[in-house]
């Protein structure tokens, strides 16, 4: 077991004692929901009637001091800042991040903080585990559930009632590498680059891009369960679906299709039919994004956020990196919601809940905008230009009232450094949105990676008994214990 404790000094949160390793215990395990929901509490917030109005509230998620050292500090000029608006409130950050693997085992011995952030697959398994506070008055009284995008809402929604406060959206994108497309001569006239549209063109750039530079013209994730997160993206384009939810409530596998077959072919023969992989095909994101910063491949799948993070991480000049929506395939074309969102645990009061949501104001992750709310975004984003970071609007709108959408958009153009030759809106109108699975996504990310693995290392592996294999065990390892 193992304690925290606050440095006001240091303004840093520690864990001290004996620290719990993490385990791999992926989220949708029956036996792990059956033995720790023993300790769990699906209820309401709980009521204080305390006279005494100082409240704490540890928040995780928070800036790393070394990793994010600019918006770190300016984190910490607002915890000075909110304390002499809400006296009585006390902020206690956390920089924790409370990973997926270990998530249940510490909720279950109460090691979590009273504010947590979780990414959009994580929601419903969490809830459904009886670790998630039911919010809803905070809610509705803040006006989340007028001001956000609904589609984003019901992520972490269950049975009329709100169990989380969404932090970020994001879209899934393609990112091209400029110096690449180039040297392979796909430069129109005006400086910008030719780039596909469908998944059958992107084989063709890809192969031309092979023949002129050597370069391999297209790789993807198929690492740490992120191979199922591509292979997703690419075979909802196909017109896949991979689960639903009968009258009954049972959920039931449902990619064991056609369509499914023909997507992990196509990716199938990306490597051995056309020859446009690198030689090295088990490689993560991270990976990814490191082969593109170096010029070393010349497209990938990412997320609209990479960008940014390569232009940090790698020190690649920002005209290096192009962006664009994903590609059209040939039942639709499809781009993944990510991001994530704000959860409270069961041991969290009405009055720290309340304080959680004014910290939310005072940052700004509300829908309403008060006088602070416009500087304080304009603070962010000199903050991330200082830092030489890369700038750009964000393609998903999670806010939906016009007050605050108009000062984004305004403060998000005067800042943007992007070159409008190389990024374009990731989500134009052609593109459907496609939320995350709703149950047991991880676990379906790493046995669809698994799949990735197995058509990409043997050339002459069976895309259908693999589709089929993984669709079987997906039903009776994971949806079957739900």
């Amino acid at each position: 077991m193992c304690f925290k404790t606050y440095n006001k000094n240091t303004k840093s949160y520690k864990k001290e004692g004996k620290i719990m390793k993490k385990h791999l215990l992926p989220l949708c395990s029956a036996v792990l929901i059956a033995s720790l929901t023993l300790s769990g509490c699906g209820g309401g917030v709980k009521k204080v009637n305390s006279d005494d109005d100082s409240v704490s509230v540890t928040i995780s998620y928070w800036p790393n001091s070394e990793t994010d050292a600019e918006r770190h500090a300016l984190y910490d000029t607002y915890l000075d800042q909110m304390k002499k608006l809400y006296p009585n409130i006390t902020i206690i950050p956390d920089e924790e991040g409370y990973g997926i693997d270990n998530f249940m085992v510490l909720a279950a011995t109460n090691q979590l903080p009273n504010v947590y952030r979780k990414p959009f697959t994580e929601p419903q398994q969490i809830i459904n585990a009886g670790y998630a506070l039911d919010i809803t008055k905070a809610v509705t009284e803040y006006g989340y559930d007028k001001g956000i995008n609904p589609d984003i809402m019901k992520i972490s929604m269950k049975d009329g009632k709100y169990y989380g406060v969404p932090y970020s959206g994001y879209m899934i994108g393609m990112a091209y590498n400029v110096n690449v497309f180039k040297k392979a001569g796909l430069v129109n006239s005006d400086g910008s680059l030719k780039l596909p549209t469908t998944y059958d063109e992107l084989v063709e750039t890809a192969k031309i891009i092979k023949e002129k530079t050597g370069i391999p013209g297209y790789a993807i994730q198929t690492a740490n369960k992120e191979g199922g997160w591509a292979f997703m993206n690419i075979a909802w384009s196909y017109g896949v679906k991979f689960m639903e939810q009968k009258p009954d409530g049972k959920w039931v596998s449902t990619f064991d299709t056609p369509e499914a077959v023909a997507a992990l072919e196509y990716i199938k023969d990306l490597k051995w039919k056309h020859g446009v992989f690198a030689s090295n095909v088990l490689i993560d994101s991270n990976e990814l994004q490191k082969l593109l910063a170096t010029d070393r491949i010349g497209m990938c799948i990412l997320a609209e956020s990479a960008p940014a993070s390569i232009v940090t991480k790698y020190k690649t000049d920002k005209d290096a990196i192009a962006y664009g929506p994903v590609m059209k395939g040939p039942s639709a074309q499809v781009s993944q919601v990510g991001g994530d969102i704000y959860m409270f645990s069961n041991n969290t009061d009405e009055k720290q809940v309340d304080a959680a949501f004014k910290w939310f104001e005072f940052l700004g992750i509300t829908p309403n905008v008060g006088k602070d709310y416009e500087t304080k975004l304009e603070e962010s984003l000199k903050a991330d230009i200082a830092a030489d970071k890369l700038v750009v609007p964000k393609s998903l709108k999670l806010w939906v009232n016009k007050e605050r959408t108009s000062i984004d958009d305004a403060l998000y153009k005067k800042y943007s450094n992007a070159n409008p030759l190389y990024w374009t809106n990731a989500y134009p109108d052609t593109v459907k949105i496609q939320q995350e699975e709703p149950v047991c996504a991880q676990n379906l990310y790493a046995l669809l990676s698994t799949a990735m693995q197995n058509v990409l290392t043997d050339p002459n592996a069976d895309c259908a008994k693999i589709i089929h294999d993984a669709s079987e065990t997906f039903q009776k390892d994971y949806l079957d214990k739900q």
